[in-house]
Protein backbone atom coordinates (compact mmCIF):
# COMPACT_ATOMS: atom_id res chain seq x y z
CA UNK A 1 0.00 0.00 0.00
CA UNK A 2 1.37 3.44 -0.77
CA UNK A 3 1.99 5.65 1.63
CA UNK A 4 2.42 10.12 1.22
CA UNK A 5 4.34 11.62 4.03
CA UNK A 6 3.13 15.38 3.84
CA UNK A 7 6.20 17.29 4.49
CA UNK A 8 5.69 21.06 4.52
CA UNK A 9 3.29 23.42 3.26
CA UNK A 10 4.57 27.21 2.13
CA UNK A 11 1.93 29.55 1.45
CA UNK A 12 2.68 31.70 -1.26
CA UNK A 13 -0.11 33.75 -1.12
CA UNK A 14 -2.60 33.78 0.89
CA UNK A 15 -6.63 33.73 0.16
CA UNK A 16 -7.93 37.51 -0.90
CA UNK A 17 -9.74 39.53 1.82
CA UNK A 18 -11.88 40.39 -0.66
CA UNK A 19 -15.59 38.69 -0.75
CA UNK A 20 -17.49 37.58 -3.82
CA UNK A 21 -19.84 40.09 -2.52
CA UNK A 22 -17.33 43.21 -3.90
CA UNK A 23 -17.89 41.71 -7.24
CA UNK A 24 -21.45 41.55 -7.21
CA UNK A 25 -22.23 45.02 -5.83
CA UNK A 26 -20.49 46.35 -9.18
CA UNK A 27 -22.21 43.76 -10.90
CA UNK A 28 -26.01 45.69 -9.71
CA UNK A 29 -25.03 48.60 -11.47
CA UNK A 30 -28.41 49.79 -12.37
CA UNK A 31 -29.17 48.91 -16.31
CA UNK A 32 -30.51 52.54 -16.86
CA UNK A 33 -28.64 55.81 -15.70
CA UNK A 34 -28.98 59.49 -17.01
CA UNK A 35 -26.30 60.13 -19.41
CA UNK A 36 -24.43 62.66 -17.10
CA UNK A 37 -23.55 59.62 -14.92
CA UNK A 38 -21.60 57.73 -17.71
CA UNK A 39 -18.48 58.82 -17.32
CA UNK A 40 -18.61 58.34 -13.54
CA UNK A 41 -20.28 54.61 -14.07
CA UNK A 42 -17.22 53.58 -16.48
CA UNK A 43 -14.57 55.24 -13.83
CA UNK A 44 -16.14 53.06 -11.49
CA UNK A 45 -15.84 50.04 -13.44
CA UNK A 46 -12.19 50.65 -14.90
CA UNK A 47 -10.68 51.08 -11.08
CA UNK A 48 -12.18 48.10 -9.91
CA UNK A 49 -9.06 46.12 -10.18
CA UNK A 50 -7.08 48.92 -8.84
CA UNK A 51 -9.54 49.31 -5.47
CA UNK A 52 -9.50 45.16 -5.25
CA UNK A 53 -5.67 44.95 -4.74
CA UNK A 54 -5.34 48.08 -2.74
CA UNK A 55 -8.10 46.58 -0.10
CA UNK A 56 -6.07 42.90 -0.77
CA UNK A 57 -2.55 44.32 0.07
CA UNK A 58 -3.73 46.28 3.07
CA UNK A 59 -5.63 43.53 4.78
CA UNK A 60 -3.01 41.35 6.42
CA UNK A 61 -5.44 38.47 7.62
CA UNK A 62 -3.88 35.30 7.83
CA UNK A 63 -5.62 32.15 6.44
CA UNK A 64 -6.59 29.94 9.13
CA UNK A 65 -5.10 26.59 7.27
CA UNK A 66 -6.56 23.10 7.76
CA UNK A 67 -5.71 19.94 5.41
CA UNK A 68 -8.35 17.62 4.51
CA UNK A 69 -8.23 14.04 2.02
CA UNK A 70 -11.52 15.37 0.64
CA UNK A 71 -12.89 18.42 -0.76
CA UNK A 72 -15.28 18.74 1.64
CA UNK A 73 -15.23 21.84 3.85
CA UNK A 74 -15.77 21.30 7.82
CA UNK A 75 -12.82 21.48 10.61
CA UNK A 76 -13.62 17.94 11.86
CA UNK A 77 -12.46 16.61 8.44
CA UNK A 78 -9.47 18.19 9.32
CA UNK A 79 -6.19 15.50 9.21
CA UNK A 80 -4.01 18.15 9.96
CA UNK A 81 -3.36 20.17 12.41
CA UNK A 82 -4.79 18.30 15.42
CA UNK A 83 -7.85 19.21 16.86
CA UNK A 84 -7.83 22.04 19.04
CA UNK A 85 -4.81 23.70 17.27
CA UNK A 86 -5.31 26.67 15.20
CA UNK A 87 -2.08 26.94 12.31
CA UNK A 88 -2.60 30.47 10.68
CA UNK A 89 -0.33 31.46 7.53
CA UNK A 90 0.82 34.36 5.46
CA UNK A 91 2.64 34.67 2.17
CA UNK A 92 6.28 33.54 2.36
CA UNK A 93 5.40 31.16 6.22
CA UNK A 94 5.92 27.43 5.99
CA UNK A 95 4.89 25.05 8.31
CA UNK A 96 6.59 20.88 8.81
CA UNK A 97 4.12 19.33 8.74
CA UNK A 98 5.44 15.41 8.88
CA UNK A 99 2.40 13.60 8.08
CA UNK A 100 2.03 10.01 7.03
CA UNK A 101 -1.11 8.80 4.75
CA UNK A 102 -1.68 5.48 3.69
CA UNK A 103 -3.63 5.01 0.35
CA UNK A 104 -4.89 3.14 -2.49
CA UNK A 105 -3.79 4.63 -5.94
CA UNK A 106 -4.60 8.06 -5.70
CA UNK A 107 -5.10 10.40 -3.00
CA UNK A 108 -6.62 14.22 -2.41
CA UNK A 109 -4.99 16.92 -0.73
CA UNK A 110 -7.06 19.55 0.07
CA UNK A 111 -6.08 22.83 2.06
CA UNK A 112 -9.29 25.58 3.65
CA UNK A 113 -9.55 28.79 5.27
CA UNK A 114 -11.50 28.19 8.63
CA UNK A 115 -13.90 31.05 8.70
CA UNK A 116 -16.07 31.35 11.67
CA UNK A 117 -18.71 34.11 10.31
CA UNK A 118 -19.10 32.41 6.84
CA UNK A 119 -18.46 29.01 5.04
CA UNK A 120 -14.76 27.88 5.02
CA UNK A 121 -12.76 28.66 1.79
CA UNK A 122 -11.37 25.89 -0.27
CA UNK A 123 -8.04 27.15 -0.73
CA UNK A 124 -6.93 24.83 -3.43
CA UNK A 125 -5.87 20.65 -3.83
CA UNK A 126 -3.49 18.69 -5.13
CA UNK A 127 -3.67 14.62 -5.96
CA UNK A 128 -1.23 12.46 -5.21
CA UNK A 129 -0.64 9.10 -6.70
CA UNK A 130 1.04 5.70 -6.74
CA UNK A 131 2.84 6.19 -9.45
CA UNK A 132 4.64 8.81 -8.22
CA UNK A 133 6.34 6.00 -5.29
CA UNK A 134 10.15 6.40 -5.17
CA UNK A 135 10.27 9.42 -7.11
CA UNK A 136 11.44 11.17 -4.46
CA UNK A 137 10.26 14.55 -3.29
CA UNK A 138 7.60 16.21 -4.91
CA UNK A 139 5.92 20.16 -5.10
CA UNK A 140 1.92 20.25 -5.56
CA UNK A 141 0.49 23.01 -5.57
CA UNK A 142 -2.99 23.95 -4.10
CA UNK A 143 -4.16 27.15 -5.90
CA UNK A 144 -7.62 28.64 -6.12
CA UNK A 145 -8.58 31.03 -8.48
CA UNK A 146 -11.23 32.64 -6.90
CA UNK A 147 -9.70 32.75 -3.34
CA UNK A 148 -6.76 33.68 -5.17
CA UNK A 149 -4.21 31.59 -3.02
CA UNK A 150 -1.16 29.96 -3.43
CA UNK A 151 0.12 27.44 -1.65
CA UNK A 152 3.25 25.06 -2.18
CA UNK A 153 2.64 20.84 -0.69
CA UNK A 154 5.78 19.36 -0.68
CA UNK A 155 5.30 15.29 -0.37
CA UNK A 156 7.01 11.64 -1.19
CA UNK A 157 5.06 9.15 -1.99
CA UNK A 158 6.92 5.39 -0.46
CA UNK A 159 5.43 1.49 -1.36
CA UNK A 160 6.55 -1.67 -0.11
CA UNK A 161 4.75 -2.87 -3.25
CA UNK A 162 3.38 -0.91 -5.17
CA UNK A 163 1.36 -2.68 -7.96
CA UNK A 164 2.02 -0.78 -11.41
CA UNK A 165 0.26 -2.02 -14.69
CA UNK A 166 2.54 -1.37 -17.94
CA UNK A 167 0.73 -3.06 -21.04
CA UNK A 168 -1.72 -4.58 -19.13
CA UNK A 169 0.57 -6.61 -17.28
CA UNK A 170 0.69 -6.29 -13.48
CA UNK A 171 4.45 -5.37 -12.17
CA UNK A 172 5.56 -5.55 -8.67
CA UNK A 173 8.16 -2.72 -7.65
CA UNK A 174 9.96 -2.82 -3.83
Amino acid sequence: MPTVNIQTLLCVRSASGIDGGVFEAFAQIPATFVPDEISAVIASIRALPGVVEAIDAARTDPDNIYMTTSTNEGRENAIWPPEGVEIEMLPDQSHEINLNLDFNFSQNISLFDHDTVSADDHLGSIMVSADEAGMGPRVGKAASQVEGSVYFITYEVSCNAARRFNRGRAQIQT
